[in-house]
């Protein structure tokens, strides 16, 4: 039941931050915000309650008191949308954030096989997809999976299939396709069994087009281990076995293939790269939103480690980023991108690969590493100059080391916040390789990675509240009873007492309103001496940012660089960041980035290319026994090009908006065999120059011989220049006849053009000319008939 007791702990600094307690008598289940409220939900073991004030107050949600909730599911796409999912086929709903509870009558119960209840449509509110449970045609049996949709929040319902796995509607908030009305969905190809352990029964990827009621059924592969669609990009991977986890794209070592489509119609097979060798196709997609694919491959056989691929900006063509990535037992990668600012990234990799392939009980010995430019280089976290008391590391070549996201309880902990520009938080320790959690320190860095300090002796929960204004840590290593917080960005800490001594709370997360530009936060926990009972801690610091922060509150912050270019990814960027040392309250706007300018490609806005890889000199080199894609020289100049591209080994980096110079990715070569038809052109060209002159110097003296005499028609020649343009024109003919006669030599395209290029008084073929101007009843003499008649 509800615990009506509410508590003002007075701070010693004038009681400014403002504390209630909650105490719940069962176990918290499900806990979410509501996007763009200050309302907040919470399931127990038997009720729903929730909050209109950021946790502050509580209250039970009547409507639903007595209704057994199996759990919460929230409309990510309408946030006031809220669904209570029971065990019958009565279910419960919201769509003004728990002020009004509705009912839907559903297709039979919820599905019990761990697949998604329901999906929601991006665009349609009402556009439900619905998979329940449902008898299979087997009476030995067990329930299979068959899905319904709707659109008008649950009134009707229509069949989809039977014995499916994941259904979803196909357009995303990025993935765009032409029918809003697609649906994608796995279905076993033989509609018996049991699809708990389904035998040699191939899962197909099928779509729907539900325009009206009338269904077109669309088979896009007959064989897969699974789909999944994010950003701009849809995955599919092909399977020669089904054997499909549930947890991400699995496949034993026969092997998968993955195909990737940006419309959901035209799919294109990926490439990996040859030299990479997989002992079990393991793949995870990694979050990403710098227009690529990042993969997580486990090449360990047993699931220890794997590669990390990024792809091309249309997903099709995978380069090696990261090797000996860390993963656990269901794939998941210690890999996290940075919140705020594209292309920085952690990962962990395991260092002792070797020792842990001679097996024995050796444990994996792991080091964290960080990418400034989208995976193209990783290097290792900058060990802090001294730790919290002045000490220097007794060290020289170590570095820093964070715990990951393989080691998190709740996996929405994160390293950064989308508001909190630069700054991060991590445990872990300086030392050659990582320790245990319990022997870590707790680190941040206020330059996005570049550089770190020790702000906390013992391993702490944190989080960013108000944009960074404020940062929250609290001990992560046993109960306690108070917690800290920093108002200049971690250079100072002040500590608060949240309760007594005497009941110490085992803290076991940190909330706040989503993004992070909220100054309330809430402590979830449990007492010491009374686990079973959990306890929210309301904790408002408003008072403690006694002001609205102003412009002359901000400076202008620059995201680290790599190199000496002065650009991030192509742009002249700055965020505008608050002064650590002004005390203010930034407000709820979310400051974003301005871009100044563009700047010229540079050798920091490319990768390498696929097939290549990178040395020990940090440069892209041809990988071991493979062959570059690009046309060989002699395929570039077998039709007589004049030049031909050799591959670099690099290719732009996708989030690069560098532009106005050389393409790095190919260099330009000059084709040896137009050196050699160059210079017997020349030399041709030269000779009948040469002869062409003679030739118009001798009909220039002729034309002067003849000049005086008179017939019975005056006589008019061309101009000299003319005379000779029309004699050149013909030379060049001839030149060009000669050439081409001359099967060994290839004529380079710009010397064609030169020719055709030239123009003379004649717009007909070198036989003919324009008539000249002439006097009545007299005769033409043209050059023609003058030279005949010699």
């Amino acid at each position: 039941g509800e615990d009506l007791e509410k508590e003002i702990l007075r701070s010693s600094d004038g009681g400014e931050i403002i504390m209630e307690t909650k105490t719940f008598d069962t176990p918290i289940t499900d806990f979410f915000y509501i996007n763009g409220t200050t309302k907040i939900l919470i399931r127990t073991n038997d009720q729903i309650w929730k909050s209109d004030d950021e946790g502050r107050s509580w209250k039970l949600i009547e409507q639903l008191k007595g209704v057994k909730v199996l759990a919460m599911i929230k409309n990510h796409y309408f946030a006031d949308n809220i669904y209570f999912i029971t065990l019958s086929e009565q279910q419960y709903y919201t769509t003004d954030a728990g002020e009004n509870i509705e009912s839907m009558t559903v297709p039979n119960r919820p599905n019990t096989l761990g697949l998604p209840i329901l999906d929601f449509h991006p665009k349609k509110e009402g556009w439900l997809i619905y998979t329940s449970n449902e008898r299979c045609n087997e009476t030995s049996s067990s329930e299979c999976a068959a899905a319904h949709y709707t659109t008008n929040n649950g009134l009707k319902w229509n069949p989809l299939d039977n014995y499916v796995k994941i259904c979803s509607w196909a357009l995303d908030t990025k993935f765009v396709v032409n029918d809003e009305q697609l649906i994608f969905c796995e279905s076993y190809k033989y509609k018996k069994g049991s699809q708990k352990t389904p035998i040699n029964n191939p899962l197909q990827l099928w779509s729907f087009s539900i325009l009206d009621t009338n269904i077109t059924k669309t088979k896009l592969f007959d064989n897969i281990a699974g789909f999944a669609t994010f950003e701009q990009y849809m995955i599919v991977a092909e399977a020669r076995i089904s054997s499909l986890n549930l947890i991400n794209i699995s496949q034993s070592a026969q092997g998968l293939r993955l195909s990737v489509s940006l419309d959901g119609t035209n799919f294109t097979e990926a490439k990996f790269p040859v030299n990479m060798q997989v002992a079990k196709n393991t793949f995870t997609v990694l979050k990403s939103v710098t227009s690529s694919i990042i993969l997580h491959v486990t090449t360990s056989s047993q699931n220890l480690w794997g590669t990390i691929l990024k792809s091309n900006s249309n997903g099709t063509d995978f380069v090696q980023s990261l090797e000996f990535a860390n993963c656990n037992d269901l794939g998941f990668a210690d890999f996290e991108k940075m919140k705020g600012i594209n292309g920085i990234a952690l990962a962990n990799v395991v260092s002792n690969v070797d020792e842990l392939n001679m097996g024995g009980t050796k444990k994996k010995k792991m080091k964290s590493r960080i990418t400034f430019n989208d995976g193209s280089i990783w290097e290792p976290l900058t060990k802090p100059v001294n730790d919290l008391n002045g000490n220097s590391y007794n060290c020289s070549n170590c570095s820093l080391h964070l715990h990951g996201y393989t080691e998190r309880k709740i996996p929405r902990d994160a390293f950064s916040s989308l508001s909190a520009v630069g700054l991060m938080m991590g445990v872990g320790n300086v030392g050659d390789y990582l320790t245990f959690y319990s022997d870590g320190d707790t680190f941040l860095t206020q330059d996005a990675g570049k550089t770190w300090i020790e702000v906390r002796k013992g391993a702490h929960l944190f989080e960013f509240c108000d944009q960074g204004a404020i940062l929250i840590m609290v001990d992560d290593e046993g109960p306690t009873y108070n917690f800290l917080y920093s108002l200049d960005t971690g250079k100072s800490w002040q500590q608060y007492n949240f309760t007594e001594p005497t009941k110490r709370v085992r803290v076991h997360a940190i909330s706040t309103y989503p993004g992070g530009i909220s100054n309330k936060f809430l402590l979830h926990g449990s007492y010491e001496r009374d686990s079973n009972k959990e306890v929210i801690i309301y904790l408002d610091l408003s008072a403690k940012l006694p002001k609205t922060c102003t412009a002359s509150d901000f400076e202008d912050w620059l995201p680290p660089r790599s190199g000496d270019s002065g650009c991030f990814f192509g742009e002249n960027i700055k965020y505008r960041r608050k002064i650590s040392s002004h005390t203010c309250y930034i407000d709820d706007e979310i400051i974003h980035p301005i871009v100044t300018s563009n700047c010229s490609c540079t050798i920091q806005d490319y990768e390498c290319d696929y097939n290549y890889i990178r040395n020990d000199k940090g440069s892209c080199v041809l990988a071991p026994n493979v062959e570059s894609l690009e046309s060989s020289m002699e395929e570039q100049c077998a039709n007589g090009g004049t030049y031909w591209y050799k591959p670099s080994g690099y290719r732009k980096i996708p989030i690069s908006k560098c532009s106005g110079s050389e393409d790095l990715s190919r260099s330009k070569e000059s084709c040896p065999n137009a050196l050699s038809a160059l210079f017997v052109v020349l030399f041709v060209l030269s000779f009948c120059i040469i002869v062409g002159m003679f030739v118009a110097y001798v009909v220039y003296n002729r034309r002067s011989r003849y000049s005086g005499y008179s017939t019975t028609g005056r006589i008019r020649f061309r101009d000299p220049l003319s005379t000779i343009l029309l004699l050149l024109s013909s030379i060049s003919s001839i030149v060009m006849d000669l050439i081409s006669s001359i099967s060994s030599i290839r004529v380079p395209t710009f010397i064609s053009r030169f020719f055709s290029g030239i123009s003379t008084p004649s717009s007909r073929s070198r036989y003919q000319y324009s008539p000249l101007s002439q006097d009545d009843n007299h005769l033409e003499v043209t050059l023609d008939d003058y030279i005949d008649g010699e």
